[in-house]
């Protein structure tokens, strides 16, 4: 890596070599530790997480809504008359609202 210089307004050129993951607009951290600058790329968390989710979901780590809900015995609305095991066959994609019903533990 060449060396960088600091000008009047304390700003630096990151050299060529080191912008490859680095586009205009980016958020750096730096972070300094015994006289030595570390930067790293800031980066939403939130993209992190879909990443984290979407692995998890490849994986089969995951389950749909609809069978957490038969597990729990919950009826989710719009399968009182049937409905129920619409969409995938894995139940992926189910997206209908919510109901609890009474159920007794046994």
């Amino acid at each position: 890596m060449g060396a960088v210089q600091v000008d009047s307004k304390y700003r630096v050129t990151i050299p060529k070599e080191a912008r490859e993951n680095i586009k205009p607009g980016d958020v750096l951290f730096v972070e300094e530790m015994n006289g030595v600058l570390h930067y790293a790329k800031a980066e939403n968390p939130f993209d992190g997480l879909a990443r984290h989710a979407i692995q998890e979901y490849r994986a089969g780590w995951t389950r749909s809504l609809a069978v957490i809900a038969q597990e729990e015995g919950i009826v989710l609305d719009g399968e009182e008359d049937g409905a129920a095991g619409e969409g995938r066959a894995d139940g992926v994609g189910h997206s209908a609202p919510v109901r609890r019903t009474a159920h007794t533990a046994g």
